[in-house]
């Protein structure tokens, strides 16, 4: 299935000075953002990697974890640039903060995940998409359902602990 090619558009204003602020404080890594195609990834590395990135193959997990009573949604990505070394990066969604709910819903819709990527520099470089299957979209429903079943049952607990810890305990490789 080809990518539509209206939903590779990054608008300028994907990268306001928050988003900024937060790659500046981790370096490279990547953001779930909600955007006008829903839930997107903003990929922060250095151009290299992104060129050797543009034909890879992209592996995409959605998983929930309980610490400290708190759901914690992962988006686990690997994209194969390099077979023996992939890229592999994680990205959080906290459903307890109104402000990602929009694409935490999103992932239960869209058909592409897309992805936008930012150079060493932060400078917008290109966007690609892969497809995110009806699959992907009913493991998204019932993680957001378990999520609130846990929120129920523990109050929600500390997202930044939570993911700290899970950080902490689970390294990339």
């Amino acid at each position: 299935m080809k990518v539509p090619p209206h939903i590779l558009k990054a608008p300028p204003t994907h990268l306001d000075e928050n988003m900024i602020g937060v790659f500046n404080q981790i370096g490279f890594g990547c953001l779930p953002i909600w955007t006008d195609r829903g839930c997107s990834i903003l990929v922060h590395v250095d151009r290299r990697t992104i060129k050797e990135s543009r034909y890879a193959v992209h592996s995409i997990v959605l998983e929930l974890h309980e610490i400290g009573g708190c759901p914690l949604i992962r988006i686990d990505i690997k994209v194969y640039d390099n077979t023996q070394n992939p890229l592999h990066m994680d990205c959080f969604l906290n459903i307890q903060d109104k402000r990602q709910n929009f694409s935490i819903e999103a992932l239960c819709e869209q058909e592409w995940l897309v992805f936008h990527w930012y150079d060493e520099d932060l400078h917008y470089v290109r966007s690609s998409a892969v497809s995110w299957s009806l699959d992907n979209r009913n493991a998204a429903k019932k993680i957001i359902e378990q999520s609130h079943q846990i929120i129920s049952l523990t109050s929600g607990g500390d997202f930044d602990a939570a993911k700290r810890r899970f950080i902490a305990d689970n390294p990339l490789d």
